[in-house]
């Protein structure tokens, strides 16, 4: 499905699909590709978030970081990603629906600051168990392709979150994307879910890990984060 000339005059249609072009440029090898779809839905939601972010340069790097697995592993055996990316096709569509859904919700809008701070932790679980959980798995497939090694992708799917971030971070991998103050999204993942925290007043203890490890953030610092670990959320999407 493409913009047209019946939503828009054709003047329009043509500036729209320039800022476009102009904008995700920097993203693409193939540029003719980009011409020829600009104007379709896929493009054009990618459009949407690269202008909403547009001067967040560590969005960019970020983007710039996932496209280059893709194509890197592309280069070596595109067969195999295609199929790969076919293979989780059923699966990112369902992912798509659900947060198209949580995409709708407002959140922090609440009276009381501890509601607002458990609205932005629900958000931030829910985000990384249904956005970031299942696009590790293929960047992790993606990743072992690139680097010569096996793998069985099926037994990717079963490992737990925080093991492949681990076996992507331990290569080298995604660091910036992986990680917001030092701490593994799969450990945000986990604090969040599990409501591994304590709130009192405008402080937020956060534990997390087997040794139960702490660290104490404010409210306007999850705010923050927030913004980060939705800004990582897209980037991996993306």
């Amino acid at each position: 499905m493409e913009i047209n000339n019946d939503i828009f005059g054709e003047e329009m249609r043509v500036k729209i699909k320039n800022e476009i072009i102009n904008d995700l440029t920097p993203y693409f090898m193939h540029k003719d590709l980009l011409d020829q779809h600009a104007l379709s839905d896929g493009i054009f939601s990618v459009f949407e978030y690269v202008n909403k972010y547009v001067e967040d340069q560590e969005f960019s790097k970020g983007l710039k970081q996932v496209l280059n697995c893709y194509q890197n592993a592309g280069a070596i055996n595109l067969n195999v990603v295609l199929t790969l990316m076919v293979e989780c096709h059923e699966e990112f569509v369902n992912r798509e629906n659900i947060m198209w859904s949580l995409k709708q919700k407002v959140i922090g809008n609440e009276e009381e600051l501890y509601d607002k701070i458990v609205s932005y932790f629900d958000y931030i679980g829910t985000s990384l168990e249904v956005s970031v959980k299942g696009i590790v798995n293929e960047l992790n497939a993606l990743i072992c392709l690139t680097n010569g090694k096996n793998y069985d992708y099926a037994k990717i799917c079963k490992l737990d979150f925080g093991v492949v971030v681990n076996n992507i971070l331990d290569q080298g991998y995604f660091v910036d994307i992986l990680k917001i103050h030092n701490l593994k999204l799969s450990d945000w993942r986990n604090i969040a879910k599990h409501h591994s925290y304590i709130i009192q007043g405008n402080n937020i203890t956060c534990i997390y890990g087997k040794d139960k490890k702490s660290f104490i953030i404010t409210y306007e610092e999850l705010l923050n984060d927030t913004y980060k670990i939705t800004r990582s959320s897209i980037v991996s999407d993306e």
